[in-house]
């Protein structure tokens, strides 16, 4: 059982890298969770992981020269989930199905793994600790640099997004659109909908909300 746990039912074995791996088998876990529970339900769920994980961590080390043996990965599941929120959070806002923020899901998971083999700062003092906590704690922290990191981007392709790549996106009340990018993107611009509406109309953009809504029927999308 406690290795169950330790090694995310058997992904820690996996070679090479199993950090990595556990960092991939993360996500499709996260995406189930926050699918089932929603964004409470995946929040009150990483809290258990971690104190889980820690538990589990100290039983699984107790009597070894070895804190962090590389076959554990429970501490990349918290710390991937905690990149993961700003996602969520994002999601939740609008209304906007998790995937079609496909964007965040590719930078928490580059940006955490980047930072949890770096362990620059904080990440480095908590993985020197030498103990259970550490091995928990220095993956919680990568994941809040990843998740500072997933929202910066977000504010980035705000920003810079029309030159990037077109949005499509699935609006609330499952309409499917699409917004023509348009550098700077003007504060009206032209839009289509799958709506019994005549599916095209002027589309008005707010900066301050980074948010579309379909001039003919309503359907509202978000600006990743």
């Amino acid at each position: 059982m406690i290795k169950l746990i330790t090694t995310t039912f058997g992904v820690g074995y996996l070679r090479p890298a199993p950090g990595t791996w556990g960092s991939l088998a993360a996500l499709p876990l996260a995406w189930g969770v926050h699918e089932v529970f929603g964004l409470t339900g995946f929040v009150v769920a990483s809290v258990i992981v971690f104190f889980l994980g820690w538990w589990a961590t100290a039983q699984h080390t107790r009597g070894s020269d070895d804190h962090d043996p590389s076959e554990i990965v429970v501490d990349e599941v918290i710390g991937q989930w905690i990149a993961l929120l700003p996602v969520f959070i994002g999601a939740a806002h609008v209304g906007a199905d998790t995937l079609a923020l496909w964007p965040g899901w590719i930078t928490a998971f580059i940006g955490f793994r980047l930072f949890d083999i770096t362990k620059i700062g904080p990440i480095g003092w908590a993985d020197r600790r030498g103990d259970a906590l550490g091995v928990m704690l220095d993956d919680v922290i990568a994941g809040i640099f990843a998740a500072l990191l997933v929202h910066g981007c977000c504010r980035q392709f705000a920003d810079f997004g029309p030159r990037v790549c077109d949005l499509f996106q699935r609006g609330k009340d499952g309409h499917v659109g699409r917004i023509r990018r348009h550098a700077g993107y003007p504060r009206r611009s032209v839009g289509t909908c799958g709506c019994r509406n005549g599916g095209r109309g002027a589309t008005t953009f707010k900066r301050d909300t980074n948010r579309f809504r379909h001039g003919n029927c309503g359907t509202r999308w978000i600006r990743f």
